[in-house]
């Protein structure tokens, strides 16, 4: 669809509409003058083209809005309002070039997009399953992911690498990493005497069954 160009009065009621707007709201042009242009704009977006025009009236200063506009079928048409102020014979009009703006694609697939919303709820309702829901607020449940990867990695974990991995201060890391212990999560893998070595630590083994049942029930296909 090309773009459309309206002139209203300072009013809001259409002083002359061309074809290519009579063309986006699906109404000849001719039909459209006098018409207020509130009221072909969605219900939800005619406060905010409200207060643009009062401020264009007050400063004079032109101004781009995304709105949507209710056409004769009743469907719905986004549209980039390109909005100023133009002398017209001697009259102070307000135009607007309204250009289609293309719907994303995710717009045509709201049943995809409400699987996703619903799908991650499960999975946190299910981190419940792991531990107790508190410890796993804030950095826990990160942290927790990170000391499971790095296991499996065949690297350790301890409390200074998990505060650079995880971008968190070492004294907040210390505190999740020690309810997680506390919660039978988190259990010290290394136990050197060394008070200059630092402790790495594991998930205990009921943990590590309780994490892969999870990670196992929302595992995506992996693609090679």
């Amino acid at each position: 669809m090309l773009p459309g160009h309206v002139l209203l009065d300072h009013h809001g009621a259409i002083v002359q509409a061309d074809d290519g707007f009579g063309a986006l709201l699906m109404t000849p042009a001719a039909r459209l003058r006098g018409c207020d242009v509130l009221s072909i704009t969605a219900p939800a977006d005619r406060e905010e083209c409200c207060e643009a025009i009062a401020a264009l009236k007050a400063t004079g200063k032109p101004f781009d809005i995304v709105k949507r506009f209710i056409r004769q079928d009743d469907t719905v048409l986004w549209v980039r309002n390109s909005v100023s102020r133009m002398l017209v014979q001697h009259q102070d009009l307000i135009v607007a070039t309204c250009t289609p703006v293309l719907e994303p694609i995710a717009r045509h697939a709201p049943g995809d997009l409400l699987h996703t919303a619903q799908v991650q709820v499960q999975m946190v309702e299910a981190q419940s399953s792991i531990c107790h829901p508190f410890p796993l607020a804030g950095p826990s449940w990160p942290a927790l992911l990170q000391v499971y990867i790095a296991e499996a990695e065949g690297r350790i974990m301890d409390i200074d690498m998990l505060a650079v991995s995880l971008g968190q201060s070492r004294t907040l890391i210390n505190r999740y990493v020690t309810a997680l212990v506390g919660s039978g999560v988190l259990e010290v893998e290394t136990r050197s005497l060394d008070p200059d070595v630092a402790k790495a630590y594991r998930l205990t083994t009921g943990a590590v069954h309780r994490l892969e049942d999870y990670l196992l029930k929302f595992a995506a296909p992996v693609t090679r």
